[in-house]
């Protein structure tokens, strides 16, 4: 289960002056945030802290009966730029500290943020959001596969495509995060297919179609080339879309063919 939250800047006063609440960061995030002199970028990297240690935060309490103040959470970034959760060291060893077994994803546009994350560290989770607003068609011709560009060609100039635009952009910025690999390969080796304008329903998460290049492809179980075939350790992504609010957010998973974690 992919348990995430979504926040915007009002969800406390600090956040919107590109300021720390108290007791939200830990010190090295406090150095890390005052290398930040670009305000939106200092908001943006605020609030996309404070979404995903509210979640951590609730997730720990839910399934470890922790309460975790929110600077014993330390989200670092590792070299290619994913987001990885630590857990300081508890008062009087109540929790070890060290790396939290989970996979995150982060994502912000305009005056919100989005964190998502898998209990299972091989099951990878992407995330996105995206403010919906026009789109040029030359963004489509030059980012987009053929299945994707007749998906938009089918839908009348305007906010509906727009909107569709929206979606196929950020479902691969989701399966990208996923991935691990974010824009820096060719977006036409992702083909995200959202549901037609008559399936659009506001804050409800609806399945999105999707393949990858075999390229893209890793082996996340580890067993290639060990005598196993190679469609048995495929990786099965799946993925969905939910608007609202002026709003797209988009969650790709990418999870193992044969995985211990599906009998939890």
């Amino acid at each position: 289960m992919i348990h995430w939250l979504e926040q915007t800047a009002s969800s406390h006063p600090d956040l919107a002056r590109g300021e720390p609440p108290s007791h939200l960061l830990s010190e090295p995030e406090l150095e890390q945030l005052a290398r930040l002199t670009v305000p939106k970028r200092r908001r943006d990297w605020l609030l996309g802290r404070w979404t995903a240690k509210q979640v951590l935060r609730s997730f720990l309490q839910r399934v470890a009966g922790l309460t975790v103040p929110l600077d014993a959470l330390v989200v670092k970034t590792e070299p290619g730029g994913a987001p990885v959760p630590h857990l300081e060291p508890g008062p009087q060893r109540r929790w070890r500290g060290g790396r939290l077994p989970l996979a995150v994803s982060i994502s912000h546009s305009g005056d919100r943020a989005l964190c998502a994350i898998s209990p299972f560290p091989r099951v990878k989770v992407g995330a996105d959001i995206e403010k919906l607003e026009p789109r040029s068609q030359g963004m489509v011709e030059d980012f987009f596969t053929r299945q994707e560009r007749a998906r938009v060609g089918e839908i009348p100039a305007g906010p509906l495509r727009d909107a569709m635009i929206s979606t196929i952009w950020s479902g691969k910025e989701a399966v990208l995060k996923a991935l691990g690999m974010g824009l820096r390969v060719d977006t036409r080796k992702v083909t995200c297919l959202p549901g037609r304008p008559r399936e659009r329903r506001d804050h409800v998460w609806i399945p999105m179609e999707l393949s990858l290049d075999p390229s893209l492809l890793p082996s996340l179980d580890g067993r290639a080339g060990e005598g196993v075939p190679p469609q048995s350790s495929t990786p099965v992504m799946t993925g969905w879309w939910m608007e609202g609010d002026g709003y797209v957010r988009t969650m790709a998973v990418l999870r193992p063919a044969r995985q211990d974690e599906e009998a939890a």
